[in-house]
């Protein structure tokens, strides 16, 4: 799953999740969107923590790859 759609299925915003504990830590509500809509990929140690430990191995990190590359190739057409 992807960060997007980890969001989505938790009724969560990057606004809402952004205020809680342990994704203060990672950045500003700007990044947390940038990540979400493939506009940025987060550093290894960010992408570690947000894969394993803030959504318990739901998210995959390669997800953040195939968001950004799909979102390059739109931006081609």
């Amino acid at each position: 799953m992807n960060f997007k759609q980890y969001l989505s299925e938790r009724g969560e915003t990057v606004y809402s999740i952004a205020k809680k504990d342990g994704w203060k830590e990672l950045g500003t509500e700007r990044q947390i969107y940038r990540w979400a809509e493939g506009l940025s990929i987060p550093n290894v140690r960010n992408m570690k923590i947000i894969c394993h430990d803030l959504t318990d191995n739901l998210v995959d990190p390669n997800s953040f790859f195939i968001k950004a590359w799909e979102r390059m190739e739109q931006d081609h057409e």
